[in-house]
This record gives C-alpha cells, sequence and structure tokens, in this order.
C-alpha cells in the first residue's frame, strides 16, 4: 500500500516521496525526480569501505555521469574527507555526537558510517536518496562481517580480492534498493 506523496521542503521540492508501509517488514522510500519529460529515479553512484588507517579496502561505482580522471586521487579525496568531517562534528557538534551522517552539495549526497571496529563506509548518491545509515549498517553487518571478516583467507587491513561472495551480495544488494537506477544511453 502507498502512503500519501509529499513535497520535501523548498530545497527538494522536485522531489516526491512515495512510502511503502507494512507491519510485517520495513519502511522503504522511493524517490522520483519529476523533469518536464521524463521520470527518473534517483541514483547510487559509488560506495567506498576504508580500513582503521584510512587504506581503501573496497570501491564499487554505478551510474557516474562524469568519470574520474584520477580514481586514487578521488579516493583519498573521500577518506581525508570522512576524518576532516569527523574532527568537525565533534568539534562544533553537541557533546554527545559521535559521527556525522550525511552532507549534500548542489552534485551529490555523500551518506556514511563509522564503525565501532574502525572502519568507515561512504556512499554518494543523487541528491534524492534518503538517508542510507540503515543501508550501510546492513552493508556492514550482514555481507561485510559475515562475508570478508569471518572468511578464513582474509586478513584485516587487506583489499577484499579474494572475498568475491562479497563483492557479488554486494552489487545485488545495492541494484535490489528501491532508489538504484541505472542510467540508459
Amino acid at each position: 500500500r502507498f502512503g500519501d506523496s509529499c513535497v520535501l521542503g523548498n530545497s527538494f521540492s522536485p522531489f516526491c516521496q512515495l512510502l511503502t508501509t507494512s507491519k510485517s517488514w520495513c519502511v522503504e522510500s522511493i524517490l522520483l525526480c519529476h523533469t518536464a519529460s521524463a521520470l527518473i529515479l534517483a541514483m547510487i553512484y559509488d560506495f567506498y569501505i576504508f580500513g582503521r588507517g584510512r587504506k581503501c579496502l573496497c570501491r564499487e561505482e554505478w551510474n557516474r555521469t562524469r568519470q574520474s580522471s584520477d580514481i586514487a586521487a578521488e579516493t583519498k579525496l573521500i577518506s581525508g574527507l570522512l576524518l576532516t568531517l569527523k574532527s568537525f562534528t565533534k568539534q562544533m557538534g553537541p557533546p554527545e555526537t559521535r559521527n556525522f551522517i550525511s552532507y549534500s552539495t548542489p552534485q551529490y549526497k555523500l551518506h556514511a558510517l563509522e564503525t565501532v571496529s574502525g572502519y568507515s563506509l561512504a556512499m554518494t548518491t543523487d541528491l534524492g536518496v534518503p538517508n542510507q545509515q540503515e543501508c550501510l549498517r546492513h552493508i556492514y553487518a550482514e555481507l561485510f562481517v559475515e562475508y570478508v571478516i569471518k572468511n578464513p583467507l582474509y586478513t584485516p587491513g587487506d583489499d577484499f580480492a579474494m572475498c568475491s561472495a562479497f563483492r557479488t551480495k554486494l552489487q545485488s544488494y545495492v541494484q535490489t534498493r528501491p532508489f538504484f537506477a541505472t542510467i540508459t544511453a
């Protein structure tokens, strides 16, 4: 059953939110952007997992409209940005503030999750995608821990090259999200 549609404030006025509700499963949201000629689903662009030493352990990419000329430099920028925003929120936020959740620019939205064990997960999306904390928690607890950390062949801090099951499950999970869309040429 679909709930009422609503406009999401002045900065997101082109977006319409439809909430699917049920007592037996989680509430998911589908965000649609209305343009003059088409209806476009909100998109996921990138996903990163950084280890305790800020080393990028995993990077996945979907639906980028502008390709990066230097992926390594972009990854370092995201890692540094996460560290800077963590420091900024601790200094400027209320005393109980631990981490930031997300921020938006005119081009994208970055969602972040820092785990107690020191791993940082980050996802860049379209502006219309809602808070992704539950999605990032699921990826960490149900995919990363199960298919990487519990893998006897994995050494903490290494790349996930031998953890193909993780990448397959991550791709599958992200592509089934209600806000995942594919750019068609």
